[in-house]
């Protein structure tokens, strides 16, 4: 797992943040949430995609099984995020 700071650039940051944000509270984050976060004024972020592809790849979140749903790939992740990283 790479740090975010060292690959993404503010903005697509904030954004990735708030996804693992709500799938830490919420447990999963469907693609249409996502589609919408990625519109809010806050984030609007346009290559979302690749944002969920890194956040993917880099071993955070994973939709297997689902594709519709993310959510984290370990609850050891999911823990930590929730006390250290929100």
């Amino acid at each position: 797992m790479i740090d975010l700071k060292g690959i993404l650039k503010m903005k697509r940051r904030k954004f990735a943040k708030a996804v693992l944000d709500i799938i830490c509270e919420k447990d999963t984050i469907s693609r249409e949430e996502i589609t919408n976060l990625s519109n809010h004024p806050k984030h609007k972020v346009e290559d979302w995609q690749n944002v969920i592809s890194i956040l993917k790849y880099d071993g955070y979140i994973n939709n297997v099984g689902t594709p519709n749903q993310y959510r984290f790939n370990s609850p050891i992740l999911k823990l930590w995020w929730y006390e250290y990283a929100r």
